[in-house]
């Protein structure tokens, strides 16, 4: 495809009377006549090629302008407060269409900004315009996972949670969790009515299915799509050490297929969450990706653990992770950790939220370049009385638990406001 991003600049050529100091960058897309290498005849055979290249990147073509000293837009000052980008309503209208004229539109992205260290390293990464894309700020709500209640049932988890401060509850529908799979249909619809009789929302469920055969997996997933649960959570596949890692993913491939040809029947999304650990599918991120191409994100995605993806990518690994999955990252797990020296090797260590190696101000700000909605589920895998593992029985009064459980929503809530994730 012949290339059609373009930087030009002419200040120091085209009008030397002009200061290089009233140059501006703006964002246009290129017509043929300043292209000529691109040939209509051509533009039919690559139409759709460039179609799909367009969605990736929209903001493609550099062009530097010049001004008179007295033109309203040289003042720099004024250049970035009309740096708002105007997109047209329907993005469908806004990329040539495959079905088209083959003339390039012009000016159908209209995006001025001034030309700086940090939006030229935005518009590297696609973040730029990202953040053009999605200019209203959301509300995204914050679900406590069920685990960390198990000590309570039915209306009492629904009061602790709504008294802590929660928008809704990821209910675990697995074994030894709050419901049992195989009564599924007979115990869900209950809990989630007296759930939301506090006006809370039931977002998620998280479920042991790990492909189309698991037993009870066509059960559950009727119950929840009768009661308006549109995500579940999945996994569990892992490697065998002695066997061609190709070959195991393209197995975990046509399983995974077979999963999403269920969903796609009772029209539910599985969320497949990435843990941390060796021989663990998914922790690495990249490889679930691998495996879940080709189908639709509709039905099947992930389940994103910062946490996690933080344990296994380090520095700048999580970065990488988050925007290789991010296509397909339907729900966003929340925890934090800090390495820890074992007897023998260092181990991870999970600790309240904000007191750890996780970097969530650059992780939200990141989210936020996305169309990202939730949901979004909140962890306490830290010594937390029992509350941590799933235990029946606290070994503390149940108000210190809520009471950290407390603090680590709020801290929660701090970062996605600072990053617009949030009204609060």
């Amino acid at each position: 495809m012949q290339k059609i991003i373009e930087e030009t600049n002419q200040c120091e050529t085209s009008t030397p009377a002009i200061s290089r100091s009233k140059t501006r960058r703006v964002l246009r897309l290129a017509t043929p006549s300043e292209h000529p290498a691109i040939e209509p005849a051509k533009i039919d055979s690559e139409r759709r090629q460039k179609h799909e290249f367009l969605s990736r990147l929209p903001i493609y073509f550099y062009r530097a302008q010049k001004f008179p000293q007295n033109h309203p837009t040289s003042n720099r000052q004024k250049t970035r407060q009309n740096a708002t980008p105007k997109l047209a309503s329907n993005r469908k209208n806004a990329l040539p269409s495959p079905n088209s004229s083959p003339r390039i539109r012009r000016d159908t992205i209209s995006v001025t900004v001034p030309f700086t260290r940090r939006n030229a390293l935005l518009s590297s990464l696609g973040l730029l315009s990202l953040r053009a894309a999605n200019p209203t700020p959301r509300n995204l709500k914050v679900a406590i996972f069920s685990k960390h209640l198990q000590f309570l049932q039915g209306v009492e988890l629904a009061r602790a949670a709504s008294e802590m401060g929660f928008d809704g509850i990821d209910i675990t529908v697995r074994a030894g969790g709050h419901i049992e799979p195989a009564r599924a249909a007979e115990d869900l619809p209950p809990l989630v009515a007296t759930i939301r009789q506090h006006q809370l929302e039931v977002p998620m469920v998280t479920t042991d299915i790990v492909d189309a055969d698991t037993p009870h997996a066509r059960s559950v997933l009727k119950t929840i799509a009768g009661l308006g649960i549109r995500y579940y959570r999945w996994g569990g596949f892992k490697y065998i050490a002695d066997q061609p890692l190709a070959a195991q993913i393209e197995t975990f491939h046509k399983r995974s297929a077979a999963l999403a040809t269920l969903n796609a029947e009772y029209q539910v999304c599985a969320m497949y969450h990435t843990h941390s650990g060796v021989d663990l599918v998914g922790a690495p991120v990249w490889d679930i990706v691998e495996i879940l191409k080709s189908l639709d994100p509709a039905v099947i995605g992930i389940n994103y653990d910062i946490g996690h993806a933080t344990v296994e990518g380090g520095l700048g690994g999580w970065v990488d992770s988050f925007r290789i999955a991010q296509p397909y990252i339907r729900g966003i797990a929340v925890k934090d950790f800090l390495w820890q020296k074992g007897h023998e090797d260092f181990q991870p260590a999970w600790v309240p939220l904000g007191e750890g190696m996780v970097r969530f101000p650059a992780f939200f700000a990141m989210l936020a370049q996305t169309a990202f909605h939730g949901p979004l589920q909140l962890h306490f895998e830290y010594p937390l009385f029992g509350a941590d593992a799933g235990k029946r029985q606290l070994t503390a009064d149940p108000t210190q638990v809520f009471a950290a459980m407390r603090r680590d929503l709020r801290q929660l809530r701090t970062y996605l406001n600072n990053a617009g994730l949030s009204h609060a």
